[in-house]
């Protein structure tokens, strides 16, 4: 005797993921030129040379070589200074001839006192006795530098090119659901069996 029996075999599904990440390229087909340029600074000069001016007027006074001017202005003074002196002498000789109580002849002792008047001392010195004048005009020098000027100046036709890889998700079935439903015939042995007498 033969006996059924039903197999239930059964998978659930089963989901994948697969994901990749973004990727950023670039591509470049030639590295960028550069150029550079400057200006040179210049330099800028100012300058006065120094001077100088010599007064000779007190040394050619001092030589005997004074100008009109000098020459007229101590004429002058020398001679107010004789007619001064002219003046008291004149002024001494009159109260010494008048006076009555000096005996002689006083007019001829006063010439004879002019006449033998004692040598003068002479002095001897160098001339000129002073340096001439000199007046000085500093000079200056003052040193200018512009401003240097550098330019630098990229390849305008180079541009690198962008390529982007997104970012993806993948979802997928990896393995299908299903259910197997079999049924098995089996044979049956006495064991299985009841039987009554």
């Amino acid at each position: 005797m033969k006996m059924h029996r039903i197999d239930i075999e059964k998978q659930p599904a089963q989901i994948g993921v697969r994901t990749t990440h973004a990727k950023l390229k670039v591509d470049t087909q030639r590295p960028p030129q550069m150029k550079v340029s400057a200006d040179m600074p210049e330099m800028k000069q100012e300058r006065k040379q120094p001077a100088f001016s010599v007064d000779w007027q007190r040394v050619r006074a001092e030589s005997g070589l004074a100008g009109p001017g000098v020459l007229s202005r101590q004429s002058a003074v020398e001679a107010q200074q004789q007619v001064l002196d002219f003046t008291g002498q004149s002024a001494q000789d009159g109260n010494y001839v008048s006076r009555a109580d000096i005996g002689g002849n006083r007019v001829a002792e006063l010439e004879k006192q002019r006449n033998f008047e004692p040598m003068k001392e002479v002095n001897l010195g160098s001339i000129p006795k002073n340096l001439p004048d000199v007046t000085w005009e500093p000079g200056f020098i003052n040193i200018n530098w512009s401003n240097t000027q550098m330019r630098v100046e990229w390849d305008s036709e180079y541009m690198p090119t962008f390529s982007v890889e997104p970012y993806t998700v993948e979802i997928f079935l990896r393995e299908k659901p299903y259910i197997k439903i079999t049924v098995v015939e089996e044979a049956m042995t006495e064991a299985f069996v009841d039987e009554k007498v």
